[in-house]
C-alpha cells in the first residue's frame, strides 16, 4: 500500500505547477470567477508563501467557459 502512495506522490511531483494567472488564462475565466471557484472548492490552490500554485490535473475538473454570444 505504501508503494502505491509513493508512486502517486512521485507522479504528482513530476507535474509542473501552474500559477494563478496561468490557470485563469487556461480556463478563460475572470479573476472573480477564479476566486469563486476557490471558495466553492472547485479549485484547490497550494500556497507557498503568498503565491498560489495549482496542479494541472485539477483543471480537468473545471468545465471550460463558454465562448458563445452573450445576451444583453
Amino acid at each position: 500500500m505504501a508503494d502505491i502512495l509513493d508512486r502517486d506522490l512521485l507522479s504528482l511531483l513530476d507535474q509542473p505547477l501552474l500559477l494563478k494567472l496561468q490557470v485563469i488564462a487556461k480556463l478563460s475565466i475572470a479573476e472573480s470567477t477564479h476566486r469563486a471557484y476557490v471558495d466553492e472548492g472547485k479549485l484547490q490552490p497550494i500556497w507557498l508563501g503568498k503565491i498560489e500554485y495549482y496542479f494541472p490535473r485539477d483543471l480537468n475538473k473545471i468545465p471550460l467557459a463558454s465562448t458563445g454570444k452573450r445576451r444583453s
